[in-house]
């Protein structure tokens, strides 16, 4: 369990070097998916929730039961509801202005060690946002095809998802 516990911080430094912006053919295909496809939106965000409350969960099972998973348990189940977690998401995805108080959130619970789980959690909330679809993109790709300048080609993809 306190693998895990470790494992996540050292996700959210990993996975943005190694793949954010980078043009490999599975994160084309994904980048795609993100756009085109509701159904996959709404399967990224079931995985950030379930991750969300798994981290939780192990705080709870080695640490047992503290007021101070609290935060983070209930921001966990917040991010459960699909309509507020996408639209979470596009607003950190699209202003800098929240994503930075985001980060100022983030480094003011981590004063308190007993936030660590709101910390993580909401660190992965920002590592969700930097791979979710601009609400730009998303708009280009509803336009019918014959009044669509948008044609989803790999180039317009990684010009217009971030």
């Amino acid at each position: 369990m306190r693998f895990i516990q470790i494992f996540f911080p050292v996700l959210l430094i990993a996975i943005p070097h190694f793949l954010y912006k980078k043009r490999y053919k599975f994160m084309i295909r994904f980048y795609r998916s993100m756009v085109y496809s509701p159904a996959i939106r709404k399967g990224y965000i079931t995985a950030l929730s379930v991750t969300t409350l798994l981290f939780s969960y192990t705080f709870f099972k080695t640490d047992g039961a503290s007021l101070w998973l609290l935060p983070s348990l209930l921001y966990s189940l917040l991010l459960l509801c699909y309509s507020f977690t996408d639209a979470t998401l596009s607003w950190l995805h699209d202003d800098l202005v929240l994503l930075g108080l985001t980060l100022a959130l983030l480094m003011f619970c981590l004063i308190l060690p007993e936030l660590y789980t709101l910390c993580v959690s909401l660190g992965m909330t920002m590592l969700a946002a930097m791979f979710y679809p601009s609400r730009r993109i998303r708009r280009m790709a509803k336009v019918p095809e014959p009044f669509s300048r948008f044609h989803g080609t790999e180039a317009e993809i990684m010009d217009n998802y971030y």
